[in-house]
């Protein structure tokens, strides 16, 4: 963050706006580049947007200006509207439907492993590149390590997934999807439950990022304190739950009622904090927080888990997450909480685990 806003010269409002264009893309793209995902192979257009976000880390890694970030951002809007849809489907017809749930429980797990495993390297990459080389070479060569992780990936990904014959699928694809298809997938009272479960648990995923503010600014612990908490919080808990929770759902063959049960278990202890006196140890509060965290990690991998609940064809999967992700929380989400916290100050946390807790009941 304060390495590109250093190397460009811009300003906060300017690197936000990155973001911006990344969400703006999505309501755009998401629904044809999601059905684009059903009428072809999927795991062709899963290569070619990890292959297109590889080339643009590589092309703001050689110009890191503005310009070109604007540029690249553009170009990761699309690809990641290739890139979600495309995953999950792989995920979700790679296995036999009796057992999606634990297929979406090891891609939780397993991405959790990436995630610590390069946030770790690019971190100590970072600092000795900057320490040997200065800021701006530094930011680049973490760039280029972006894109050597991404293209690589892509391609052992791209060579085991060919070779599948995707047993949780009648077809790999569909022959032709029409505006006609799209409109009666939009009726199915299914996209919708899917939609409003995605949001739902996006939103407290972001709620419980804030945890990392709220620590600091209301409990008063160390920087380092909630940084380290927030990476044990984010990784280390999802490397223990992600399997459980899709391992359970095919064992009482409900993932909805796991949902069910984790959205009320993450009510109760979001009302467990805001009730919890000022003078409470940290202690207490971490455990409490840890115990949210866990039902945040069971959730996250389990997106898309309803889909076969929800009657859901798998040859739709593309168009469907296409659809629910048109609008996602981070379009205005992040911005409310941020404006509740400069109204009213550490009184804003309240609003935000409220609102929080009543679209986990809904």
């Amino acid at each position: 963050y304060d390495a590109m806003i250093a190397v460009m010269g811009i300003s906060n409002f300017q690197l936000g706006f990155l973001i911006t264009i990344e969400g703006a893309g999505a309501i755009i793209l998401a629904l044809p580049i999601g059905m684009l995902v059903d009428r072809f192979d999927c795991n062709k257009v899963l290569y070619a947007s990890w292959m297109a976000s590889a080339l643009a880390s590589a092309a703001f890694a050689l110009v890191p200006t503005y310009e070109v970030a604007l540029v690249a951002w553009a170009v990761l809007s699309v690809t990641m509207c290739g890139f979600i849809p495309g995953v999950y489907k792989i995920v979700r017809i790679i296995v036999p439907a009796d057992s999606e749930g634990k297929s979406y429980g090891a891609f939780g797990f397993f991405t959790a492993i990436g995630f610590m495993v390069i946030n770790f390297v690019s971190l100590a990459v970072y600092s000795w590149a900057t320490d040997e080389f200065g800021l701006a070479t530094g930011l680049s060569i973490v760039l280029w390590l972006f894109a050597i992780v991404l293209s690589v990936s892509a391609t052992i990904a791209f060579l085991v997934i060919r070779t599948l014959d995707y047993p949780g699928d009648e077809a790999k694809t569909v022959k032709k999807i029409s505006l006609r298809d799209v409109v009666g997938i939009a009726k199915m009272p299914g996209t919708w439950l899917v939609f409003i479960i995605c949001f739902t648990i996006n939103t407290l995923h972001m709620t419980v990022s804030y945890f990392t503010p709220y620590f600091t600014g209301v409990l008063g612990a160390t920087i380092a304190f909630s940084g380290a908490f927030a990476v044990i919080r984010q990784y280390g808990v999802r490397l223990l739950i992600a399997p459980f929770g899709g391992w359970l759902g095919d064992r009482i063959r409900s993932n909805t009622k796991i949902i069910t049960v984790a959205f009320l278990v993450a009510s109760v202890l979001i009302m467990i904090v805001i009730g919890l006196p000022a003078e409470i140890s940290i202690a207490v509060v971490v455990l409490v927080v840890l115990g949210i965290a866990v039902v945040d990690n069971l959730l996250i991998p389990m997106q898309y888990a309803a889909c076969r609940e929800a009657l859901i064809p798998p040859k739709y999967m593309g168009t469907v997450v296409g659809l629910t992700t048109i609008i996602l929380p981070d379009l205005f989400v992040p911005s409310m909480y941020g404006n509740w916290l400069d109204v009213y100050g550490n009184g804003g946390y309240v609003y935000i685990f409220l609102f929080s807790i009543a679209l986990n009941l809904v």
